[in-house]
């Protein structure tokens, strides 16, 4: 049996998470926020991992084998990041209404107006009052 690739895989598995961004958008409410099904929220920076060349804030739904986040880059580039086992793939969401609202609800800032944020800037939401 052939394991399917993450590239195969992650533009279904980032179908299924926007449309439970989707129901978070609809309610608008911290309420439901709070109720939203994810690890965390946190700032990555740079080398942190081999290879890693920029900063980024990212947003954990799920840890290990797979495991999917979005990180949103200190260049402006918003990605969903869907992992298995030694095994990776991303897709660009940087125009999606999903991702931006994400963004601007844990920092109180749209996100191309906050490039200055870094790792230890105050970041809001119901985990880092």
């Amino acid at each position: 049996m052939t394991k399917e690739l993450c590239a195969d895989r992650v533009s279904e598995e980032w179908r299924d998470r926007r449309e439970d961004i989707l129901v978070l958008l609809a309610c608008n409410s911290d309420e439901a926020f709070e109720q939203f099904n994810w690890l965390g929220f946190d700032y990555v920076p740079v080398d942190t991992f081999t290879d890693q060349e920029q900063g980024f804030y990212r947003l954990q739904f799920s840890y290990g084998g797979p495991q999917d986040e979005i990180r949103f880059y200190d260049n402006g580039n918003i990605q969903y990041w869907f992992l298995d086992w030694f095994d990776g793939a991303s897709i660009d969401i940087s125009d999606t209404k999903e991702a931006l609202f994400i963004y601007e609800w844990f920092t109180g800032c749209h996100f191309k107006d906050c490039q200055h944020i870094g790792q230890s800037d105050k970041i809001h939401g119901p985990n880092y009052n």
